[in-house]
């Protein structure tokens, strides 16, 4: 046969297949349902109509179906009337049985269909519960892994920056800080002739080796490599960290002023150190003449305090008069002379870290009070952290600051003024609707904390609200909206002390607009 198309054949063939369509139900054959020799006989039938006209046969046609004389058969159907004369045979009427035979496969259908979909949603949950499980279960043993794998990195690094002042040492060229960390070793019993000034200790040092002496330092603080002298090894970083070349001209002073600060500082003691910053900070607050000089002087006190500290610390270790004079030299004479003196102080240096310890703790117990509430306190819709403090001039510096947990409450009322000038999208500007005040006095035995409003120098929009403790505690003022409270407790207002704890909030009364 050609493969061309022609239209004249195509229509000849659809009409014989008409014929043919016609010829079959011309056939005997009434039954909707065939029976076994229905079929037979229709295979027949369809064998010899096929042969007639086309030719074709099982074996041989065009199309390669062995089985092109086989009747086709409905077998849903031949189960839907195999039920229907079930059901014929017991009821008579046609109506309900039609009825009956459709309910049942549609409920049938539809609980199959029901069933399948659980099955499917639940092998796709499952399925998803394991591929989570195993992400998970996979992301936390990799983050264990690379936590692990990066402490024992860092670990390793430390241990490498902690060695380099022995070896160095070793192969004969000893850095500086090399020399200043290895005298304090007790593992080290070498000496070293040279004396060192802290002052002068990293100023003709190039930055890689002042940033070298810093990495070395931090590295013996957290290895705790030796814990004697991590006082010491803190000192030393905060010296290495000043500024060596300072811009004068910035702080208002000349090098040559600048520099006789330093002097004049440098030739103080801790206690003197001490009382020298109160008068300079009595005298800024006074108003002098000459603020550059006296801010200048100020700021450089912290950094002659810790070159004392590093003397004391550098006696606290092991080897101390090794470190400071290890062969009595002539050129330490000034030196020693200082250390006399830095001895002296020592004693007084003790007394005063025993104080320090014991307000450091009586801090911890302020500060565990003070965690414990903010554990348990959540800032609540519209509020936000308030710590507006305000210096008062006439406070004990000597006492302690209490703590304190402030909340300041914001929002917005759709009043008609705001409904005509907003919406949703843009809501009016938020104001303050009130305060929560949690002051924290632990520390008092026997007596209540009070608080008064006060004036705000000259400001009326605003005034001071000021909680007075007593000893131990300076008073501690917060500048709040100049508005009518309410004090109904209904409303939020609550004025308490209790389990340390002073608790004052309050909201404002609403403004009611008139016109």
């Amino acid at each position: 046969m050609d493969g061309s198309s022609n239209p004249k054949s195509e229509n000849k063939y659809h009409q014989k297949l008409l014929h043919l369509s016609n010829e079959e139900d011309s056939c005997d054959f009434n039954s909707k349902r065939p029976r076994e020799e229905d079929i037979e006989r229709l295979r027949d039938t369809r064998t010899k109509l096929l042969q007639k006209h086309f030719g074709y046969t099982d074996d041989q046609n065009p199309f390669g179906d062995e089985e092109l004389t086989e009747p086709f058969v409905w077998e849903k159907n031949e189960k839907f009337h195999s039920l229907e004369e079930d059901l014929r045979s017991e009821q008579p009427d046609k109506s309900v049985q039609s009825k009956v035979v459709s309910l049942y496969y549609v409920i049938k259908v539809q609980n199959e269909l029901k069933q399948l979909k659980q099955r499917r949603q639940q092998y796709e949950k499952e399925k998803s519960r394991q591929n989570e499980s195993k992400l998970v279960n996979s992301k936390g043993d990799n983050d264990e892994a690379y936590r692990e794998w990066e402490a024992k990195g860092v670990e390793f690094d430390l241990k490498q920056t902690v060695a380099k002042p022995l070896m160095r040492f070793k192969q004969g060229r000893p850095k500086l800080i090399d020399k200043l960390v290895l005298m304090v070793d007790p593992d080290f019993t070498e000496t070293f002739p040279e004396t060192f000034e802290p002052n002068n200790l990293f100023k003709n040092l190039t930055d890689d080796d002042v940033s070298e002496s810093i990495q070395i330092l931090n590295a013996y603080i957290e290895l705790d490599k030796i814990p004697e002298c991590s006082e010491y090894f803190k000192n030393l970083i905060v010296i290495a960290k000043d500024p060596r070349e300072k811009n004068y001209e910035m702080s208002g002073v000349t090098q040559m002023v600048a520099e006789k600060i330093d002097e004049i500082l440098s030739k103080k003691s801790i206690s003197e150190l001490n009382v020298f910053e109160k008068q300079i900070q009595k005298k800024l607050e006074e108003g002098v003449v000459d603020t550059n000089f006296w801010e200048t002087a100020l700021s450089r006190i912290p950094y002659f305090k810790v070159i004392l500290l590093t003397l004391i610390s550098f006696q606290a270790c092991k080897y101390v008069s090794s470190v400071l004079s290890p062969n009595q030299s002539n050129s330490l004479t000034e030196l020693n002379h200082q250390d006399t003196r830095y001895r002296n102080e020592a004693e007084d240096e003790s007394n005063i870290r025993d104080k320090v310890k014991e307000k450091e703790s009586s801090s911890i117990k302020d500060r565990e009070v003070y965690e414990k509430f903010v554990q348990y306190t959540k800032l609540e819709e519209g509020e936000e952290l308030f710590d507006e403090v305000v210096k008062l001039t006439d406070e004990n510096t000597d006492l302690k600051v209490p703590m304190y947990y402030n909340r300041v409450k914001k929002g917005f009322e759709w009043t008609k003024y705001n409904l005509a000038h907003y919406d949703q999208d843009n809501p009016p500007p938020k104001q303050i609707q009130g305060y929560r005040f949690n002051i924290f006095f632990p520390q008092l035995k026997g007596k209540v904390p009070k608080w008064k409003l006060q004036k705000d120098e000259n400001r009326t929009e605003t005034v001071l609200i000021r909680f007075i403790g007593g000893h131990p505690y300076q008073d501690i003022a917060f500048r709040v909206v100049n508005r009518e409270w309410n004090t109904d407790p209904q409303r939020g207002f609550k004025n308490f002390f209790d389990n340390g704890v002073l608790h004052l909030y309050f909201d404002f009364k609403k403004i009611k607009y008139r016109r």
